[in-house]
């Protein structure tokens, strides 16, 4: 029996863009496993993936991004302004959990803590990091508001301890639960071709800065050896890496594909015979997992929780950086590795850690106890 089948609670995430909808939809299909009610409230691409949901009610708001400042500031005040009103009308709600991007969004936090809500903020990946990296001008402006938010909420949770002092977090220790979120599904997610017949390495992921993935695509020109890549995903790079690649005669070596949906994610895995994630910061990248389950073999920054769960030459790789140097010559080192199958294998039993009924009973006893005031 669910401990925790009596909690109505509410999960505020920021407004999903595609690479957000695969998390968010994990960690809705945990939550309606422990609680009695769970209302959402988010919007964009999550409206679209929940709407004939019946087991969760949806309350939707909608962003806008721009590149004008004002517009965008007015943008971001309105978002947080629905989703406050959002937390007054939801009364009913126990308590609340702020999910992707929830540690800058203030207004939303003050109307619940206003209104005697206890406040978990579960940290998907660090907003302040990302905006450092994109470079963006309030990313200063997020940090403040962040650990204003980190100082109201009830209690943190992460993924991995390594991550508290990884996002700067040292400060709010007392409040941190560690808890993952990760399972996989390994009736979908499996081998289905040799290692030795796939005829790509590759990318997966959202095409930004933060993600390290011109760094991959500026290493291409660095190989002494012609490889293939499958660059997988969209994002403002998008159009900077099609003009590398023109003016660098590399079309022919690198497919981009757009888009994928996530049902299709396995038979592009199984096309590579590597998969690469060069990123400046992650949280914990799902996609790691997934690759491992298919069999494909994965080289990573230790940005994030990374380095808690890749072990360098034994279940994947570990990059030392990702400047385009190091990825250039990790590329030729891999192509020549003589024991591949002792990785494969090792990767398989990482990913069996993950299994989603050990998750779920994990989660019901954190929400039983939170909702109990033991934590």
């Amino acid at each position: 029996m669910k401990k925790s089948k009596n909690i109505s609670l509410g999960l505020l995430s920021f407004p999903s863009t595609k690479t957000g909808i695969t998390p968010l939809s994990n960690m809705v299909e945990i939550l309606l496993e422990v609680v009695g009610e769970l209302h959402l409230v988010s919007g964009n691409e999550s409206c679209h993936k929940f709407q004939e949901d019946d087991r969760l009610g949806l309350y939707c708001t909608h962003h806008h991004s721009s590149s004008f400042v004002l517009k965008r500031v007015w943008n971001y005040f309105y978002l947080q302004l629905s989703m406050a009103l959002y937390v007054l009308r939801l009364r009913k709600v126990d308590f609340w959990i702020f999910f992707i991007g929830g540690d800058t969004l203030l207004l939303p936090m003050l109307m619940a803590r206003l209104t005697g809500k206890k406040v978990i903020l579960l940290f998907a990946g660090s907003s302040i990091q990302t905006l450092v990296h994109r470079q963006d001008k309030f990313a200063g402006m997020a940090r403040r508001v962040s650990h204003l938010n980190c100082s109201l909420s009830s209690a943190i949770i992460l993924y991995f301890k390594s991550l508290i002092t990884e996002w700067g977090l040292e400060k709010y220790e007392d409040k941190i639960l560690i808890q993952p979120r990760h399972f996989i599904d390994t009736e979908n997610f499996k081998p289905e071709n040799e290692l030795s017949k796939r005829e790509y390495l590759g990318y997966v992921g959202r095409l930004s800065r933060e993600k390290g993935v011109m760094n991959l695509i500026k290493a291409l020109p660095l190989m002494d050896k012609k490889v293939k890549f499958l660059i997988c995903g969209e994002g403002p790079l998008k159009k900077e890496i099609e003009e590398y690649l023109q003016v660098n005669g590399l079309n022919n070596q690198v497919e981009l594909t757009g888009w994928i949906n996530h049902h299709d994610l396995p038979d592009y895995l199984n096309k590579m015979k590597l998969l690469v994630v060069p990123s400046y910061t992650e949280g914990f990248p799902n996609i790691i997992l997934e690759a491992l389950a298919c069999g494909t073999p994965v080289a990573a920054t230790t940005a994030g929780a990374i380095g808690e769960i890749i072990e360098d030459h034994e279940n994947g790789f570990i990059l030392k950086n990702n400047h385009p140097s190091t990825i250039a010559g990790f590329v030729e080192e891999f192509l020549d590795y003589g024991n591949l199958d002792k990785i494969v294998e090792n990767g398989y039993h990482t990913v069996a850690g993950f299994d989603y009924n050990k998750i779920v009973v994990n989660w019901d006893d954190l929400l039983f106890r939170f909702y109990e005031k033991d934590v």
